[in-house]
This record gives structure tokens, sequence and C-alpha cells, in this order.
């Protein structure tokens, strides 16, 4: 694995700020990190209802004779998914249902015509294209099909009291739930039998306090964002103790409140902090990499405001929903397929060497 460069959260947060593209700029892609180092991430674009979609020739036309219908803008999103096709679900809290996000036809809609859910919070979305959701008030996962078909409800007042997160694995068979009232994290066949549960008696580490979001490396091990102990903790599939890192503090390579992790497919590790409203990426074993954020609440299309959940694509598109500024951003991780489609121009490098010329001056 390329050792990226670490950058601290105040000089990237201004370098970023000066690159944000208007509509007017065309040229203009928000790249880092900055040169003279290899850029990694690709800055795409904050969504918070239809009209920030790119509209068609027609949807102009339409908007221009009739004016804009009420927009489907957020209330609390939370939890969010991509199936890599051009469609996102994020779960809304207040609105007790699904949305979605139609890349291909920019349309937004609710997954179901009423609100079927008490709060719907954490997703995820296996191999297959099932969706999983995890509903905090009625403590259950639901899953469906892509079409809304409902499948196997997980419900287990004996073993799980509030499901903070979800994480599926389809060739092990096996849905790890966090339980933040339970300070575990419990684990069920994908038919919702459960199976066993650890973390709550990790003396290694003084177990978990609140877990929230987890992830699956490409060995199996869990990534389990301890949230209320700053931390990170990793185990193997079957809940035996690995290793953790991080730790309380406001220095770039702490924590304060890990809300979520997701990873790519070179397994770099991408952590959401709620309250230090940063997206931090480390190496599988705890090295940080990359910073972005500005340390605390921004409305800034490059900022975040209490990042609740992350998910990457297939295509190693990253999805951040974002509760408090209600919205959700999309980067790009730069693998060398994407940049063989998307290459970077010599004259988009330039402008980068310019803007971060005109930064050090």
């Amino acid at each position: 694995m390329c050792r990226w460069a670490l950058y601290f959260l105040g000089g990237i947060a201004i370098f970023i700020a000066g690159c944000a593209p208007s509509s007017s700029d065309k040229l203009a892609r928000v790249l880092w990190p900055p040169p003279p180092d290899q850029p990694r991430l690709e800055f795409i674009g904050v969504y918070h209802n239809e009209y920030d979609f790119e509209q068609t020739l027609l949807q102009r036309v339409a908007v221009a004779i009739a004016g804009k219908t009420k927009p489907q803008s957020f209330k609390s999103p939370f939890g969010i998914v991509a199936d890599g096709e051009g469609h996102v679900w994020v779960s809304d809290i207040h609105a007790k249902n699904l949305r979605i996000y139609d890349f291909d036809e920019r349309k937004v809609r609710f997954f179901f015509k009423r609100a079927i859910f008490s709060t719907p919070a954490a997703m995820d979305l296996d191999e297959s294209g099932y969706l999983y959701v995890a509903d905090t008030a009625a403590n259950k996962i639901f899953t469906f099909s892509q079409s809304g078909k409902p499948g196997v409800v997980i419900s287990d007042p004996t073993h799980l009291g509030k499901p903070s997160g979800v994480a599926v694995s389809r060739s092990l068979g096996r849905i790890y739930v966090s339980d933040g009232i339970g300070g575990k994290v419990v684990v069920f066949d994908l038919k919702g039998n459960y199976l066993f549960e650890f973390g709550r008696s990790t003396k290694e580490a003084g177990g978990l306090y609140s877990p929230q979001g987890l992830a699956l490396d490409r060995d199996g091990n869990v990534f389990v964002c301890d949230m209320l102990n700053a931390r990170m903790m990793v185990f193997d599939k079957d809940g035996g103790f690995v290793r953790t890192f991080g730790e309380r503090g406001d220095q770039v390579w702490q924590f304060v409140s890990p809300k979520d992790c997701a990873f790519d497919s070179q397994n770099n590790l991408y952590i959401v902090d709620s309250r230090s409203a940063n997206l931090l990426i480390y190496t599988p074993e705890g090295r940080l990499l990359l910073a972005l954020g500005e340390g605390k609440a921004s409305v800034h299309p490059l900022g975040f405001g209490a990042p609740s959940s992350i998910f990457i694509d297939k295509n190693d598109r990253i999805y951040v929903a974002d509760i408090i500024d209600r919205r959700f951003s999309v980067y790009q991780f730069l693998t060398p397929e994407y940049l063989k489609k998307n290459p970077i121009r010599p004259e988009e490098m330039d402008a980068l060497w310019d803007l971060v010329g005109a930064e050090n001056e």
C-alpha cells in the first residue's frame, strides 16, 4: 500500500475551500492531497434534494415554464448505502422512511409509499443487493430487496438491546450488529438466528462503550467504532480481540466520537467522527493516511456538520450522510480504473499547482 501524505486539518480546509468548483468553472476538479503529493480523492458533490442533480435540458425547460416544485429535502438523514449502479438509499429518521436518489433518472423518491419505520438509522447492502436497515426504536433489523420486497426481520430482545450499526457478509453467512446499549456486537446468521456475541467482556481493552458503526476488512476482521471510548476496536470474524487504536483528543490523529467506518477496495479504512466533523482515512493497522474536514461543524460543501454514516460502493465511490447539514456528500477514491476513464489533465494539475502557490504566498 502506498504511503499517503498527511495534512493537518487547518491547512487542508483552507486549500479545499479555495478549490471548490463553481458552476461556471468546468475546469476545476477538487483533488487532494494537493501537489506535490499524488491526489487520492476527488470531491464529486453534495446532495440535499433533487435540484442538486445536474438537470437535463428537458428538466430545465420544465422548471423555466412551471417553476420549481417543492423539493424532496431531507429531515434527518442517517444511514446510507449505494449499489454502484446509480442508486443511493438514505434512511431519514424523522421521515420514518428511506429516500432513493436515482442518479440515472435524476429523481428522488421515498422507498415506501408510507412511513413504516420507527427510527431507521444504520444501513448496509450485501453482496447480493439486499438492504439491511437497523431500526433503533423498534430494536429490529429489517431486510428488503431493492424492489422493496420484505425479507428476514431480526428481532431478538433476549440478546439485542439497541441496534446501532450493521455489517453483513454473505460469504461468512453472518450479520454483525452493534448494540449501543449492551456494549457488544451480536452475530446472527442470514436467517436471523442468534449465533454468538462479543465485546462486552473484552478484558484486553476494557470492552465496548456504546459501539456504533462497524465494517469487515478483506480478511474478515471486524472493525468497530467504540464511540464513547473514542477509539477503534478490532476483532477477528469469531469475536476474538485483535487490537485497538486511537485515543480521545483534539489532534488530527485523535478521535472525539467515531461514528461509522467502511473499507475501499485497497483495504483503506475510512472513519467518520460525528463530533469533530471529520473524515479520517487509516491503514487497517491504525496509521493515519489522510484527514478531511475542518475539525468542527461546517456548512461548507467540503466540510461536515455531523457525519452519521459512510458507505463505499463497488466502484470506490464514497458516500457520507450528514444528519446536521441534512445532506450527503460524495467523493471518489482515485483508483487506476477510475483515472483511466477520468484522467487528470495537465491543465488541471497546473491549476492545482497554481492554487498551492497562491496558498503559500
